[in-house]
C-alpha cells in the first residue's frame, strides 16, 4: 500500500465516479476517547477505533441519522433511505490519531437533499457529523483523561456517516471531527 499526503483544509476537489460529478473533501470519523454517543459515554479507545479503517471505505453518507416510525435508529445500507437521504459515499479511509476519510458528496444528489450541505462544502465551512456504527458494548466503568464513561465500544461495525448540518455530533467539531473543521491537515491515507 502505497502512502500519499492530502490536504483538505478547507477544500474540496471534483472527481468522477461511475460518470457522476463528486465534492471530495477530508472528513475526520472518529478521534479515540471518550464520546457521549447515543448509549451515553462510552470509550472508544484506539486499538477499536483504527483496527481496520477500510471497513468505512464506500459506506453511505446520509443526511441525518435515519429513524424508524418509533424513532429508533436504523441501518442507512437500504435503498429507501439512500434514496431519501443519501447524499454520497465515503473513501479512502485511514487512522493516525485518530479515524479519517475523504467524504464524496454526489454533486446534483447533494444540493436536492441539502442545498446547505452542498453550499457549506463549496464554500469549505464547517460541518458536524456522527458516525453511524454498531458496537459491542462492554459494561466497563472508568475514567479516561478525566472524563468518566459507562462502557468501552468494541468490535466497531461501521454502517454510515451522518452529516448533521444544524446539530453537533458526539465527536464534535471542536473535538477535531467533522467536515471543513480545519483541523485535518496532512495526513495520509492508502491507495
Amino acid at each position: 500500500m502505497e502512502q500519499i499526503l492530502a490536504n483538505f483544509v478547507g477544500k474540496y476537489r471534483r472527481e468522477k465516479l461511475l460518470s457522476r460529478s463528486y465534492l471530495v473533501v477530508g472528513v475526520s470519523l472518529i478521534v479515540p476517547g471518550v464520546l457521549a454517543g447515543s448509549q451515553g459515554p462510552g470509550l472508544y479507545p484506539a486499538d477499536e477505533t483504527g483496527k481496520d479503517p477500510i471497513r468505512w471505505n464506500h459506506m453511505p453518507i446520509v443526511l441525518y441519522h435515519p429513524i424508524d416510525k418509533d424513532g429508533k435508529a436504523i441501518s442507512a445500507r437500504d435503498p429507501e433511505i439512500l434514496n431519501k437521504s443519501g447524499m454520497g459515499f465515503v473513501f479512502r479511509t485511514w487512522f493516525q490519531d485518530r479515524l479519517s476519510a475523504e467524504a464524496w458528496f454526489d454533486e446534483d444528489i447533494t444540493r436536492a437533499v441539502s442545498p446547505h450541505v452542498h453550499e457549506a462544502v463549496l464554500n469549505g465551512d464547517p460541518l458536524e457529523i456522527s458516525t453511524g456504527l454498531f458496537t459491542r458494548s462492554d459494561p466497563v466503568k472508568g475514567i479516561h483523561n478525566g472524563v468518566n464513561y459507562d462502557f468501552v465500544a468494541r468490535d466497531h461495525l461501521p454502517d454510515h456517516l451522518a452529516v448533521l448540518p444544524d446539530k453537533v455530533g458526539a465527536c464534535s467539531l471542536k473535538d477535531v471531527c467533522g467536515i471543513n473543521n480545519g483541523l485535518l491537515d496532512n495526513n495520509a491515507y492508502g491507495n
